[in-house]
């Protein structure tokens, strides 16, 4: 049976954090999480939402679904990084005073495990 899911998102340029605004890091993911302002698209694609946030900490909160699988029908570590890369980036911001941003220059990740079937 296949299977449907619909996504929605607001508008990137209406909810995007410039470096030339005058809202600091923490004070943006705070409206992000208190829904004043839209998350990024990213963030309904994959599912995750801030959970907390404060000054140099920021979690997020994932429920796996289904389309989230791999073919082995577990989590996609795709999606393990991106949760990882969006904490760290969040951690970051939320340290940066209005004007400044942040961006990932480098990660890397390393998960794998076999198993017999």
């Amino acid at each position: 049976m296949e299977r449907t899911r619909t996504i929605s998102w607001g508008d990137p340029q209406i909810s995007k954090r410039d470096a030339v605004t005058s809202i600091s890091g923490l004070d943006y993911l705070k409206a992000i999480k208190e829904d004043r302002i839209s998350p990024p698209p990213v963030a309904n694609l994959v599912g995750y939402k801030i959970y907390e946030v404060d000054n140099g900490y920021a979690a997020f909160d994932l429920n796996p679904a289904e389309y989230h699988y791999n073919p082995f029908a577990t989590v996609h570590g795709g999606n393990l990084s991106t949760l990882l890369d969006t904490t760290m980036t969040a951690s970051v911001l939320s340290t940066l005073p209005k004007h400044y941003s942040c961006t990932t220059i480098e990660i890397k990740v390393n998960f794998i495990k076999s198993w017999e079937g």
